[in-house]
């Protein structure tokens, strides 16, 4: 049953979102699920560090979005790697000088490792936002009813583990990142040079992905100890 107007605080919905968007995992702090907030404020955070430290942060690429190719795909860069949070526009007010230019590799993986920190904040602060509307005594049933209704065609879900096989389910996200990624950006499609440069993203990604995954691991191991 959906909640009426009067059970619906705003302010606090409000709060919780842009809490959240200030700093990553931050809503979570005011519904008082403090593990969850840390793993998430570490866990993007390092992301996007670690794309400013591929491509310095030259990857915040602000002065690039007027005047340039390709305007529509930095400008949707940038807006990603603002969602993680507004520092991120001090940052391309840094960068707006034009003094920290990146190119190639260092530039793609940390646009992608930057951008998806923020995709990935943008999808805690409306799971946080939420868990706040629905409450927490309410938040199994009407998780559990949202899931129900958007696979409804679905009969026989996958099983999946927290093993190391279930890492193999991230293969078709990165090729799906890497190619797409790729296609915006290479402006001769020439077929093999297309697929080695894919391929090329495609192993940069996964490789860091599996070093990041084994650190996320023994981090929770520690903080379930």
């Amino acid at each position: 049953m959906a909640k009426s107007s009067r059970d619906v605080n705003l302010p606090f919905l409000i709060s919780v979102g842009l809490l959240s968007w200030f700093i990553p995992g931050g809503g979570y702090f005011l519904l008082k699920e403090r593990k969850r907030a840390w793993i998430i404020f570490i866990t993007i955070s390092l992301l996007f560090l670690s794309g400013l430290y591929i491509g310095s942060i030259g990857v915040v690429d602000k002065v690039s979005i007027a005047g340039k190719p390709w305007v529509v795909s930095k400008l949707s860069w940038y807006t990603a790697q603002v969602i993680v949070s507004p520092a991120v526009m001090m940052i391309g007010s840094m960068t707006e000088s034009g003094q920290y230019q990146v190119y190639g590799k260092p530039e793609e993986i940390g646009q992608i490792y930057t951008g998806i920190a923020g995709l990935l904040n943008f999808l805690c602060i409306i799971n946080a936002v939420y868990l706040a509307y629905v409450g927490t005594k309410d938040r199994k049933t009407d998780m559990q009813s949202m899931a129900t209704y958007i696979l409804a065609s679905f009969t026989s879900p996958m099983y999946i583990g927290t093993t190391a096989k279930a890492l193999l389910f991230i293969l078709p996200l990165i090729a799906a990142i890497s190619v797409v990624y790729k296609a915006t950006k290479v402006e001769n499609m020439k077929t093999k040079n297309f697929v080695r440069e894919s391929a090329s993203l495609f192993c940069s990604i996964f490789v860091f992905i599996l070093i990041t995954a084994i650190v996320l691991l023994i981090f929770t191991w520690l903080v379930n100890q």
